[in-house]
C-alpha cells in the first residue's frame, strides 16, 4: 500500500506533506508508516477510506494492501471430514423436504455409512 501511495504521490507532484494534507494525516504519521514505526496493517478504517480516494481504489483494496485484512478472510476455514459430514447430516436433518425420512439419527452412523448418505 505505501508503495503505491508514494507512487501516487510522485506522480502528482506531492512531497509527503502534500499527501499527509490530502489524507488528513500529519506529516508524522505518514514518516512513521514509511520508516516502519507504526504497521499499515494497523490502519484506521478512516486511514483506509482516504488512501482508497487518494488512489483511487475500492477501502478494501488499500486493508489487503496494508496487511489488515488477509486473503485468507476471504476462505472458510476448513473443517476435518468428520466435521463435514455432520454439518451435512445436521442440513439434512433440519430440512422439511427430508423430514419423513429422517427416523434415525446419522450421527451415530459410521463414516463410511455418513459419506454414502451424503
Amino acid at each position: 500500500m505505501l508503495g503505491w501511495l508514494f507512487d501516487e504521490a510522485r506522480k502528482r507532484g506531492h512531497d509527503f506533506k502534500d499527501m499527509a494534507a490530502e489524507l488528513g494525516v500529519t506529516y508524522g504519521y505518514i514518516n512513521q508508516l514509511r520508516t516502519g514505526v507504526r504497521s499499515p496493517s494497523h490502519i484506521s478504517q478512516e486511514m483506509a477510506e482516504a488512501t482508497a480516494k487518494y488512489l483511487g481504489c475500492p477501502p478494501i483494496v488499500t486493508k489487503i494492501l496494508a496487511g489488515r485484512v488477509k486473503m485468507s478472510d476471504f476462505i472458510a476455514p476448513r473443517e476435518s471430514e468428520e466435521d463435514t459430514l455432520d454439518r451435512i447430516l445436521r442440513q439434512i436433518q433440519e430440512d422439511p423436504r427430508f423430514d419423513s425420512f429422517c427416523h434415525v439419527t446419522f450421527f451415530n452412523f459410521r463414516s463410511r455409512q455418513k459419506k454414502s448418505l451424503c
